[in-house]
């Protein structure tokens, strides 16, 4: 029963970071400010015909404020707004969007925390039989704390 306590706490020790990760405060919060730390890049695939290219969404083009663009800008008035050279001579039917996002610390941290616990695994899987062992020696013996 002991042992199994500890797995539990040695597991939940692994995991707890990737949950204090995942909480996120929803963007319609007031006063919401997403970080640039924690800020995805997002890019905006332009496909035209049959050919495409992707546009960082940094700031939307004619417009005099510096609003930095998002996913909801990324339709086909702002692919053709770009006068891109593959989109020469396209009407809106003949434009396709697509919006994603790459590099986000979320995604990092899930990934770094999943590579972490795995190793953790697989550690604990090594040591494991070593513990067990010098466990049992310890809990056998009258003077635990003298041979341990």
């Amino acid at each position: 029963m002991k042992q199994r306590l500890h797995l539990l706490f040695l597991w939940l020790a692994l995991i707890a970071p990737a949950l204090c990760a995942c909480k996120t405060i929803p963007s319609d919060h007031p006063g919401f400010t997403n970080p640039p730390s924690l800020a995805a890049t997002s890019f905006c695939k332009c496909t035209c015909f049959s050919n495409s290219t992707i546009i960082p969404l940094t700031n939307i083009p004619g417009e005099s404020t510096a609003k930095k663009a998002t996913c909801n800008d990324c339709n086909r008035q702002f692919c053709l707004s770009y006068n891109l050279p593959i989109c020469k001579d396209a009407k809106d039917a003949d434009v396709f969007t697509t919006c994603f996002q790459r590099d986000s610390t979320k995604d990092q941290l899930i990934v770094f925390t999943f590579i972490f616990v795995t190793c953790g695994l697989l550690i604990w899987a090594t040591v494991r039989p070593y513990a067990e062992t010098y466990l049992e020696v310890c809990t056998s013996s009258n003077n635990c704390h003298a041979q341990c």
